[in-house]
């Protein structure tokens, strides 16, 4: 019986099909394992007492999901509860994408795309020219469709 010499050729795409099977084999037995077990339900923090109430900056920045707290941001002054959702908690969380708006009043942020603590905080969002205003109302509209308000921001009156 004549014996074949493999090439090397042979050798990587064999070792491939197999390597790639076995890829698959432990991805689909991990998803078989996960659709037997069920994810608690998302239980919502509790609301703050009294609701709606006033937020200082201060008083908004206990709020931004660390230690299983509750996550809110303040648009337009108003301050809306995110993690109401867990969507939310998860998209605006500790290590969500979007988790730097958290414990803020996020306005002018949001109207202008940025991630600057510069831009947050601040009471002058009304003073954004036009085109950012209207991107600030349709944020504003996001927020309001999907959480729950608890509240507005108070600033010092030397802020205004």
């Amino acid at each position: 019986m004549a014996s074949h010499a493999w090439t090397t050729t042979e050798v990587v795409t064999t070792l491939s099909v197999l390597g790639v099977t076995a890829l698959l084999v432990l991805y689909m037995s991990r998803k078989l394992r996960q659709t037997g077990e069920k994810e608690a339900p998302y239980v919502p923090p509790p609301k703050p007492v009294p609701c709606p109430r006033d937020f200082t900056t201060q008083e908004l920045a206990e709020f931004n999901g660390q230690n299983g707290k509750a996550i809110y941001i303040g648009v337009k002054n108003v301050v809306f509860d995110v993690s109401c959702l867990k969507k939310g908690r998860d998209f605006y969380g500790p290590d969500g994408p979007y988790g730097c708006f958290a414990g803020k009043e996020a306005s002018r942020a949001l109207a202008m795309h940025v991630f600057s603590p510069e831009e947050m905080n601040r009471p002058d969002w009304n003073t954004l020219d036009k085109l950012y205003m209207e991107g600030l109302d349709e944020w504003f509209a996001k927020f309001k469709m999907q959480y729950d308000v608890v509240g507005q921001v108070v600033w010092p009156a030397a802020s205004k």
